[in-house]
């Protein structure tokens, strides 16, 4: 919708309410108490009507309609992506809208009916229902390997080249647990950095770097010995878990309350492809 059509529909809904919604100026606009008030109210009307919507496909026993779905890149990619063809056939009136993304989102103003998150969540408004189990490894290649010798500590990654994930927040120091507790966090620096794990993968395979990544990305090239995991003695922190998130809703619409369902029957508790690959 272009700001004029916007700015007529507000328009219109003050001469309707007579009232004021909005302060305007040259530079801002923003919301009057009333405005205030009234988008409460709204909010509330919103999610009313979803609760209708909701209540009517579960009467009816019908799975239909857009489901936007948010999820990071490369897991979506390489784990999601291979189940979503059965998920279609098996709901073939729900249409998918799944936007890919590493960076963090405001899953309620972005529209989301549901997400695919790992690690912390921050809205604590959110429901959360956790799936997976995630734990970094370090690896590198066995070409890697034989030119630069393989780090016995976490102390010697220092003197590595180390490809790293610009968007983790711990991408240049590298945290790791001893056997005897003791957290070793590791100044880091490498050749190459990005920010989607895709775009280091090659790279990672010919043996140009050591990389410290989730299991879920690793697990296929360490079953083929195309990597090798390093330091096994020590634990990369922080662990992860992989979780479905969703808006707090007394009637859950059917097609959300499908695509969690499908998630918990792929992903859920000692289901994920990457357990018991790693030592």
């Amino acid at each position: 919708m272009s700001k004029g059509a916007v700015s007529r529909h507000i328009s219109a809904l003050e001469e309707e309410l007579g009232v004021r919604l909005l302060n305007r100026t040259t530079r801002r606009l923003s919301l009057t108490p009333t405005g205030e008030e009234v988008l409460l109210g709204a909010e509330r009307m919103l999610e009313v009507a979803g609760d209708v919507e909701a209540i009517a496909s579960q009467t009816a026993g019908t799975v239909s309609g857009l489901l936007r779905v948010s999820g990071p890149i490369t897991f979506a990619i390489n784990e999601l992506s291979p189940f979503l063809s059965e998920f279609m056939t098996r709901y073939p009136d729900v249409k998918l809208d799944l936007d890919l993304t590493d960076h963090s989102i405001d899953f309620v103003d972005g529209g989301y009916d549901v997400g695919v998150r790992i690690g912390q969540l921050k809205d604590s408004s959110l429901i959360v229902r956790q799936l997976a189990p995630i734990q970094r490894y370090v690896v590198a290649a066995p070409a890697y390997l034989e030119k630069h010798g393989a780090p016995k500590t976490p102390e010697d990654l220092r003197e590595h080249n180390c490809l790293r994930y610009s968007l983790d927040p711990h991408f240049d120091r590298w945290r790791f647990i001893g056997a005897d507790g003791q957290e070793h966090v590791i100044p880091v620096s490498g050749s190459l950095s990005a920010t989607t794990s895709e775009a280091l993968i090659a790279p990672l395979l010919e043996g140009h770097g050591i990389a410290n990544w989730p299991d879920f990305i690793l697990y296929p090239y360490v079953a083929s010995g195309q990597l090798v995991q390093l330091l096994p003695e020590y634990e990369a922190a922080p662990k992860l878990t992989l979780q479905v998130i969703y808006g707090a809703r007394r009637h859950l619409p059917g097609k959300v309350r499908a695509f969690i369902d499908f998630m918990v029957e792929k992903l859920g508790e000692g289901r994920a492809p990457w357990l018991g690959v790693f030592k």
